[in-house]
């Protein structure tokens, strides 16, 4: 074997650089230094340019393609849209698009959040927070022995699932009433940007006993202290804050990522056009760090405050499979069709953990981020189709109102589903044209930079129905809408069905201390009036340098003939607004059914 010597020795030693040499070298470091400042500087105009083309770039893209997005009025709107509370856009308590992790990173975008890099999930096996496999779920909130007590969401006239409700759901205009100091759990928080948001969640947070984080941005990092909410003698719920991502299609316009319309969860890749598609087929990945109360894939419960500007109904795919299998064993095979659901029963056992059977016998579900964008191809996309159309057939065989056409014209309304899901939702809404003028100024580098708050076409039909009526309508109405599945009066149905049946409590951005009493009087384990000395930090849309244009904005939005030209030129705008007064209908009634609640 030939001894390799090192290059220096070959060569031998290199001469020391004269003095005009060692010059020209500090020089050339100079010059190159100032080089490097420059192309930086170009950089980051660039991408600001970039960022603005690929905003404008994308709405164009999702108009043209998009055959649903001039669809005519449907009926009138329900009121004058008038609101003496506008505060014309200013939203001092929101914090849309801000990391709200507890640090600066703003790493909220689907990759690793463990704190390391290598999206490994920790070696957790059993992802309880701790390197044993040993199934000790309940260690910090009480023991599980036996069936859970599995919350069946009473309807309106509050008897146990029945084809009626089924009917009442789909049809009609009854309200849900939920009854009183409830304590099934989780509870959800669905975050509308601009409307409010940002203090909400603070509160929520702030409303644990044993909170002792300090510090302005602690609420949104629940690790630091011992909180806990008073589920029940033998149960504790933990609060989490955006740490589950959503579900959306590949080809995705409205949630692109890379853009500004990327989820600020993050993405997980996924085909699937139903609920139970998304659930089985786009599974998150579970760790120590992505739910508080929840985090054990074997658990039978999820004692969890979640609060986060994901999709209604986006926690169909981070639910503990048992969880799941137990709501459709309790909801829908008793339904008196459990035949045609036996496909749909056993897709959903294979979420369990270490099933092979998930993958057509090749894999079980995903542990990691990577393993999970590694399998999508195999494992995911076929799967997703697989699990649709099992879900649809079952789907088709329920007894629907006489008035109701699960698939022709509109697309499926699959609002009772989500209503039958034994969670909690809550919810705060904002009157859209003061929401719209708010999201205007917030968006300053893509839009009140370069347009006139008249000019509306275009970024105002991708804003309201991505970040209000998609959210609302549910996990699964964005891959549908954007493929052709769904239509406008398909999504303004079943977000008006989720308003009225899915939302334990809808609140009012105009109204934030009564949306708090609310919840007091819903959740048992609530209790919004703790710690009222925590505030979140300001995400006003309106500053000193727009004050006197927003002024101006605030006033053509006011009036009646520049809302009757948009209602009429979007009809994203006219079914939102409709959506909103439905809203407003829901908060009087709930407020009236919490009046007649006892004081606990």
């Amino acid at each position: 074997m030939i001894e390799q010597k090192p290059i220096t020795s070959l060569v031998g030693k290199p001469p020391a650089a004269p003095n005009s040499i060692r010059k020209n070298i500090a020089i050339f470091v100079v010059l190159l230094a100032g080089w490097q400042v420059l192309t930086s500087a170009l950089l980051y105009i660039q991408l600001r340019v970039n960022t603005n083309a690929d905003f404008n770039a994308s709405v164009a893209e999702f108009v043209s393609r998009n055959k649903y997005a001039n669809l005519p009025v449907v009926y009138d709107s329900g009121g004058d849209g008038n609101d003496d509370n506008d505060d014309g856009g200013n939203d001092d308590d929101d914090d849309d698009g801000d990391d709200d992790d507890g640090d600066d990173d703003d790493d909220d975008d689907g990759d690793d959040e463990d704190g390391d890099d290598d999206d490994d999930d920790d070696d957790d096996e059993d992802n309880d927070g701790d390197d044993n496999d040993d199934d000790d779920e309940d260690k910090d909130d009480g023991s599980d022995s036996g069936d859970t007590d599995m919350f069946i969401p009473p309807p309106v006239d509050r008897v146990n699932w029945s084809p009626d409700w089924l009917q009442r759901v789909l049809g009609g205009s009854a309200i849900r009433s939920w009854g009183c100091h409830r304590t099934e759990t989780p509870m959800i928080f669905v975050h509308i940007g601009k409307a409010g948001g940002g203090s909400a969640r603070t509160r929520l947070a702030a409303s644990a006993l044993n909170y002792t984080r300090t510090g302005s941005r602690s609420w949104a990092n629940p690790i630091l202290d011992e909180h806990y909410y008073p589920v029940s003698p033998t149960h504790r719920g933990k609060f989490c804050n955006s740490r589950n991502r959503d579900a959306h299609s590949p080809s995705t316009v409205l949630f692109k990522v890379g853009t500004p319309f990327k989820p600020y969860e993050g993405t997980i890749t996924c085909n699937a056009t139903s609920p139970l598609g998304i659930a089985v087929a786009c599974p998150e990945v579970f760790s120590s760090v992505r739910c508080l109360g929840c985090a054990n894939v074997k658990s039978k419960h999820c004692h969890t405050v979640y609060v986060g500007h994901n999709t209604m109904g986006s926690e169909i795919h981070w639910l503990p499979p048992k969880y799941l299998q137990q709501w459709w064993k309790k909801n829908w095979e008793r339904s008196g069709y459990g035949n045609h659901s036996e496909a749909v029963t056993q897709s959903l056992q294979t979420l369990t953990q270490g099933d092979e059977q998930w993958c057509f016998g090749k894999s079980a579900r995903p542990t990691t981020m990577r393993e999970q964008k590694k399998g999508y191809a195999l494992c995911g996309l076929p799967l997703g189709s697989k699990v649709d159309k099992q879900f649809k057939r079952y789907w088709d065989k329920l007894p629907k109102p006489a008035t109701h056409s699960s698939t022709v014209g509109t697309g499926y309304n699959f609002a009772p589903l989500y209503a039958s899901l034994p969670v909690h939702r809550v919810v705060v809404i904002r009157e859209p044209f003061s929401w719209l003028l708010s999201k205007f100024f917030w968006h300053h580098d893509f839009l009140s930079s370069k347009f006139k708050c008249t000019e509306f076409k275009g970024w105002a039909e991708v804003e309201i129905l991505r970040d209000y009526l998609l959210k609302l309508c549910g996990v699964d109405c964005a891959n549908r809408y954007e493929s052709g599945l769904l239509s406008l009066e398909g999504v303004e149905a079943q977000t008006e069905a989720n308003l009225r049946h899915s939302f334990s409590v809808v609140g009012l951005s105009e109204e934030p201390d009564v949306f708090y009493s609310m919840i007091n009087m819903r959740m048992a384990y609530m209790n919004t009036k703790l710690n009222l000395h925590l505030k979140n930090s300001s995400h006003s849309s309106i500053n000193k340098k727009n004050k006197e244009r927003a002024a101006e904005c605030k006033e053509i939005y006011a009036g009646e003939t520049f809302r009757n030209k948009v209602r009429k030129d979007l009809p994203v705008l006219a079914a939102m607004e409709r959506l909103y007064y439905v809203g407003v209908e829901v908060n009087r009634f709930q407020q009236e059914e919490l009046s007649r609640c006892s004081a606990q």
